[in-house]
Formats: structure tokens, C-alpha cells, sequence
């Protein structure tokens, strides 16, 4: 009769516990915090690929008034926030033309400053498939270095 009457008591305890406990991994067990998203760092490699935050090696060369296009690949598409890109290069003369697609399908052209070309900015969040680097030659050949002195730098915007 005594463990009778006990093993509601206990039953009813051991809830109490049970929600006692529920309660406070409810409050205290959020995680809360910031995370610093680093962009992607895109290196112009051989066969005409972009490598993410990985530098390439060697020397390609662009032919006057030819283009050559450097693509990163996503798969499957990703939304990115709004943009900005800064491209660095290693060349053994100014290229004509330096442009950059976001992963829209639309080249922007970008504009020398000091020892980099500005790239506009996008003014949302996009779906990127892929980014692209195209660099045209003006009337003589241009010889591009790959390596970290040639690199897009994506930013936030």
C-alpha cells in the first residue's frame, strides 16, 4: 500500500523535474552571437577557371584586341548579399578592358584606381551561378601572372 501511494509521487516529481529542466535549456541553451563571413578571395588560374582563396601559378598570355574570360562555377546557384569587387593584376601592360559579372550574366566594366580596378557595386542580394573575369587587350599582347598580386576581391557592399 505504501509504494502504492509512492510511485505517483515519484511519477509526479520526476515531471516536475523533466519541465524544470525544459525550462531552463529553453532559456539558457540559445546560442547567441555575430559571425564574421569573410568574401571569397578569386584567383584567374590556367584554363581560364577562377579558384576560390586559392592563388595560381604561372603566366598567361592575352592576345592584342582578344579577351580572355576567367569563370568560378557554383553549383548549385547560391544568393549572395549586395557586392563590390576590387581586381588586382599582375600584367605586363593595361588591359583595355577589365570587367566583372557577378554571377547575374551582366558584365560591369571597372575603373582603374590607383593600383586596382573599382568594379560597381550590385544594390542587392542576387542568385549567383557563377563570377566571371574578363580582360580584354588593347593593341599589343598582354601577359597575365597568376598568383596573389592578380586577384578579385569580392566585399560586401
Amino acid at each position: 500500500m505504501h509504494s502504492m501511494k509512492l510511485l505517483p509521487l515519484l511519477g509526479t516529481a520526476l515531471a516536475l523535474i523533466s519541465v524544470s529542466w525544459a525550462a531552463l535549456i529553453g532559456v539558457h541553451g540559445i546560442l547567441h552571437g555575430t559571425a564574421n563571413v569573410q568574401p571569397p578571395d578569386l584567383y584567374p588560374a590556367k584554363n581560364n577557371e577562377l579558384h576560390v582563396n586559392e592563388p595560381g601559378n604561372g603566366t598567361v598570355t592575352i592576345a592584342a584586341n582578344m579577351s580572355e574570360t576567367f569563370t568560378h562555377q557554383l553549383s548549385p546557384a547560391k544568393t549572395f548579399y549586395p557586392m563590390q569587387a576590387d581586381v588586382l593584376l599582375n600584367t605586363s601592360a593595361t588591359p583595355d578592358t577589365v570587367q566583372f559579372d557577378y554571377g547575374n550574366g551582366t558584365f560591369v566594366t571597372c575603373q582603374p584606381e590607383n593600383d586596382y580596378y573599382h568594379c560597381p557595386p550590385t544594390n542587392s542580394s542576387i542568385q549567383v551561378d557563377a563570377f566571371r573575369l574578363k580582360l580584354t587587350a588593347g593593341d599589343t599582347d598582354i601577359d597575365l601572372s597568376f598568383g596573389t598580386a592578380t586577384v578579385v576581391e569580392v566585399n560586401t557592399a
